[in-house]
């Protein structure tokens, strides 16, 4: 494994193991619903470098949040995160892809929060697929940093209702 990977996966690590102490669970107080927006990722003199989507599905109890963002050169970053909101909200699985030459290797991760199973799977340096697995014990508040809960509300930006 390389030097960025082990540190990104010990950073992943600490953030989780940090909030640890401090972990409780995140009441639901307002219940996250259906929505679908179209995105694009720029530069900061806003050039276009990747049109994006994201939908968000509530079936029963659970949400599920989709983001992809599609890149000029091919390359595609995309997240699923799954999480439940009765009665507080908690991380059920994650899984992100990215692939294609904005990203030098191409990386699987997925994290499935109720057995605290991580698995990355990466090309390494030598063009060899590579599989690592990691228990972590994940704070029942993990879903704080895994899920985007932003919203722009249409009367604030001048549309119509």
């Amino acid at each position: 494994m390389s030097a960025s990977r082990i540190f990104a996966v010990l950073m992943v690590g600490a953030l989780f193991n940090a909030a640890r102490p401090l972990a409780e669970p995140v009441a639901t107080r307002h219940t996250e619903g259906t929505n679908h927006g179209l995105l694009a990722l720029r530069t900061l003199d806003g050039t276009v470098l990747a049109s994006g989507e994201q939908t968000q599905v509530l079936r029963g109890g659970q949400v599920t949040m989709h983001l992809v963002f599609r890149f000029k050169d091919g390359s595609v970053d995309e997240e699923r995160t799954i999480f439940s909101q009765r009665g507080d909200l908690r991380l059920i699985t994650y899984h992100l892809v990215q692939k294609g030459p904005s990203f030098p290797r191409p990386t699987d991760m997925t994290i499935d929060a109720r057995s605290g199973e991580v698995v990355v799977r990466y090309i390494n340096d030598h063009g060899q697929s590579k599989t690592d697995a990691e228990h972590l014990d994940l704070p029942p508040d993990v879903i704080n940093g895994m899920a985007p809960m932003w919203r722009i509300e249409p009367a604030s930006i001048g549309w119509p209702l």
